[in-house]
């Protein structure tokens, strides 16, 4: 029903010069399948420091990064829960570190949008993206000292 209702929106936008819908060709699979990380946290590189970014469509960006975003969560006590949503989840994070107050919850938003709306991310998100890196590197380095600061004899 939605391909037909999308082909019949398709279909009168091009007969009156309205704007055609593409569906994101990479859709996220298993939107909904909670497990390990398939890869540790530090096989993660950023992808704007990098320069990997300009090789990816916005869609790859935000599947990396979320995925990204699940490997560090997990290596610090915090991974997803089977019951959680991306945005519950990223509410959850968002509330506990406060560096990714935003980036978090805005990431888990690109994130949904590519399982459950139609069309593709737009290129301005990568902007989005890269601001979530940078927030994710200032919580990992916060963790980081906080591990260390606990460590120290008294």
């Amino acid at each position: 029903a939605k391909q037909l209702l999308e082909f019949l929106n398709n279909f009168w936008a091009r007969l009156f010069g309205g704007a055609v819908v593409e569906r994101e060709s990479e859709v996220v699979e298993d939107f909904a399948n909670i497990q390990k990380p398939e890869r540790p946290f530090a096989d993660f590189r950023n992808p704007f420091e990098s320069g990997d970014a300009k090789n990816r469509s916005p869609a790859e960006l935000v599947k990396y990064s979320f995925a990204a975003l699940e490997a560090w969560a997990f290596e610090h006590d915090n991974g997803r829960n089977p019951e959680e949503t991306p945005l519950e989840f990223a509410k959850r994070l968002s509330d506990e570190y406060k560096s990714l107050e935003s980036e978090a919850p805005r990431l888990a938003t690109l994130y949904a949008r590519l399982a459950y709306a139609r069309g593709t991310l737009p290129e301005t998100c990568r902007e989005h993206v890269a601001e979530f890196w940078r927030h994710l590197e200032l919580a990992n380095d916060e963790e980081w000292e906080a591990k260390q600061s606990s460590r120290a004899p008294a």
